[in-house]
C-alpha cells in the first residue's frame, strides 16, 4: 500500500484537475479569468502540471499501487539481504553452503518451500529467509533449453503476488557452484540480473 503523503498528492491532483477544468470552461466565457491566466501564467502552468497527473489517477493510468516504484523496492530489499548475509557469516559462507548442497545432491534435484522445515536447509540459507530454495542437476535436466549448464543454487527472498493489491516483485540470489562457469549469466525474472561476486548475483 503507498504512504499516506502519495495519497494525499494523488488527491491533491485530483482536486487540480477539476478546478484547472473549471478554470478553462470560464476562460471561454470571461474575458476576465482569460485575462487572470495570461497574468499568472507559471502558476496556472503549475497547475496543469497536477492537473495532468489528476487526469490520469481518474483514468487509473496511475494508481497507487504503482508505488513505491521498482527501483526503491529493490533498493530496500538489497539492504535487508545484506543484513541477513552479515547475520549468516557473509557471502563466503553462502557459497560454501550452496557448494555443499550440490554435492549433496548431484545427481538428483533439491526444492524447499518456505513452509517447510527450515532445518533442512543449511546454516546460511535458513539465516537468509527465503521463500524457495531450488537446485537441479544438469545431469538430470537433459538438453532443457532455458536449464543452466552448471550446478547453480536458485534462492527466491522476496516475491508475492497479491490479488486486488501491489505485488511485492521478486527479488533472488543465484549462486553458481562451479569453478568453470564460465560466461554463465542468470536469466532475469522481469528488470535483470546484478553480479554480487564471481559467482553469486542478484535477479529481479
Amino acid at each position: 500500500m503507498a504512504p499516506l503523503p502519495v495519497a494525499l498528492v494523488f488527491l491533491l491532483c485530483r482536486w487540480a484537475a477539476l478546478l484547472c477544468a473549471a478554470r478553462l470552461i470560464a476562460a471561454t466565457f470571461s474575458p476576465k479569468i482569460r485575462a487572470q491566466i495570461r497574468a499568472h501564467i507559471v502558476l496556472h502552468t503549475i497547475l496543469a502540471c497536477f492537473a495532468f497527473v489528476g487526469v490520469l489517477t481518474f483514468l487509473n493510468i496511475l494508481t497507487l499501487n504503482m508505488w513505491p516504484p521498482p527501483f526503491l523496492d529493490r533498493r530496500a530489499q538489497r539492504a535487508e539481504i545484506a543484513t541477513r548475509i552479515q547475520q549468516a557469516g557473509g557471502w563466503s559462507a553462502l557459497q560454501k553452503d550452496c557448494n555443499a548442497l550440490t554435492e549433496q545432491f548431484r545427481d538428483s534435484s533439491f526444492q524447499w518451500l518456505r513452509h517447510d522445515d527450515t532445518n533442512i536447509l543449511p546454516h546460511s540459507l535458513a539465516l537468509l529467509r527465503p521463500m524457495e530454495v531450488r537446485f537441479y542437476a544438469p545431469t538430470i535436466m537433459g538438453d532443457f533449453p532455458e536449464a543452466p549448464k552448471v550446478p547453480v543454487v536458485q534462492i527466491q527472498i522476496f516475491g508475492l503476488h497479491r490479488t486486488g493489491g501491489r505485488d511485492i516483485p521478486y527479488f533472488g540470489l543465484v549462486v553458481i557452484c562451479a569453478t568453470n562457469a564460465g560466461s554463465y549469466h542468470p536469466t532475469p525474472v522481469r528488470y535483470g540480473y546484478q553480479k554480487v561476486t564471481d559467482t553469486i548475483f542478484e535477479v529481479y
